[in-house]
């Protein structure tokens, strides 16, 4: 198990790669989709022409599945994109504004986890379950922030590499918490 703690940490910055967070949910890129064309279509249709709703999920060729999947990958980030976004911050009055601090609070889960491998490799058990906490803190912190701000509208828009780095920090904790508890009863 000692050795399994340093190998999670370091996967951490793998897991780091994988998409996160979806910026817009599926609602308003639709929406954002659907002012688009109406201003291209005539502004009322003709009496003949029957009006055909778009079913976005049709068959993967499709080019209107094509363009949704293009959407959706261009408001989806990673986890490190969305740690560096916090380094467009210029002024102070940037930082006034509540939709910088889940960006903050990513730049800090990605600088917590360099320590965290610090002492994973020194095998600090105690350190590395307490920094495991703050960036489990602070994962949620960002999560509530972009609830607040009504940011995240569904819980669609956390990817599969949140889940990751979520559990893989939730294993993390749990596995140095044990490690901690048989050092103490070792020296004991």
């Amino acid at each position: 198990m000692k050795k399994a703690i340093p190998l999670l940490s370091f996967s951490l910055f793998i897991s780091f790669t994988f998409p996160c967070f979806q910026m817009c949910s599926d609602a308003s890129l639709l929406k954002r989709r659907h002012q688009e064309t109406r201003q291209l279509e005539p502004a009322a249709p003709s009496k003949t022409e029957q009006i055909k709703p778009t079913h976005l999920w049709k068959e993967k060729g499709n080019a209107t599945q094509v363009g949704w999947d293009a959407a959706r990958a261009e408001w989806t980030f990673t986890t490190y994109e969305i740690a560096l976004k916090s380094f467009q911050i210029d002024t102070v009055a940037d930082l006034k504004e509540r939709g910088t601090y889940p960006f903050l609070c990513f730049t800090g889960v990605v600088l917590f986890t360099v320590l965290l491998c610090y002492h994973a490799v020194r095998q600090r058990f105690a350190s590395v379950f307490r920094i495991s906490l703050i960036n489990i803190a602070l994962l949620v912190t960002a999560v509530g922030l972009w609830v607040y701000d009504k940011t995240l509208e569904e819980l669609q828009q956390l990817k599969w590499g949140f889940y990751m780095v979520f559990i893989t920090l939730v294993v993390l904790a749990v596995l140095s918490s044990f490690e901690r508890r048989n050092k103490k009863h070792l020296d004991s």
